[in-house]
This record gives structure tokens, C-alpha cells and sequence, in this order.
């Protein structure tokens, strides 16, 4: 027999200012309160998700406000999407000499 214990969900949500519970954001999730830095995680992917992710800054920043149902604050905190995209750079030709290093023009 399972555990009810490892089948409980949690119900939290982010709010905007003057907001209730019940018009948030919500989401669920089974990180209880003690897990809050990976309940925020969890809160923003579950917002890009929904692809409106920081719809109102051009920053990649977001300040989430995580609220349990019985109204308890978990905290406020500052969340950054890194947009950089990552390469990987090699040559292609192996008769390029990398050993040279002449100047390149950035053009």
C-alpha cells in the first residue's frame, strides 16, 4: 500500500499585488515548503512553460512571491533567465594550423 504521505501535493501560486490566493498563478507541486528555493524554480518553469515568461521585462528578470493555500508568504525572490546561447566552436578543415595566430577581422 502507497504512502499517502509521497502521493501529497502541495497547491502555491504567484501573485501579482493585491491578489488573492484563487487568482494567482497557481501551480502544484509535491516540494513542500522547506524545498522553497526549488519551489521557485518550479514556479518559473512552469511559467516558461506557458511561454509568457518575463512578458514584461526585456532583463530576463522576474521577482516571484511564493504563497502557500493558507496564505503563508514562503518568501520573495529574484529569478534571471539566462538567455545566452551556448556554441561549440571547432575547425571543420584539419589542415587549418591552429597553432597560428594571426589577427582576424571581426568585419
Amino acid at each position: 500500500m502507497k504512502s499517502q504521505e509521497s502521493a501529497k501535493r502541495y497547491r502555491y501560486a504567484v501573485l501579482n499585488y493585491g491578489e488573492r490566493f484563487e487568482d494567482g498563478y497557481g501551480f502544484e507541486s509535491k516540494l513542500d515548503e522547506d524545498e522553497v528555493e526549488d519551489l521557485v524554480r518550479a514556479a518559473a518553469e512552469h511559467i516558461d512553460s506557458e511561454s509568457f515568461w518575463w512578458a514584461d521585462s526585456g532583463k530576463g528578470e522576474m521577482v516571484i512571491e511564493v504563497f502557500k493555500e493558507d496564505g503563508l508568504s514562503l518568501g520573495v525572490f529574484g529569478v534571471y533567465k539566462k538567455r545566452i546561447t551556448h556554441f561549440s566552436i571547432y575547425p571543420k578543415n584539419k589542415s587549418v594550423d591552429s597553432t597560428n595566430q594571426t589577427e582576424r577581422s571581426h568585419g
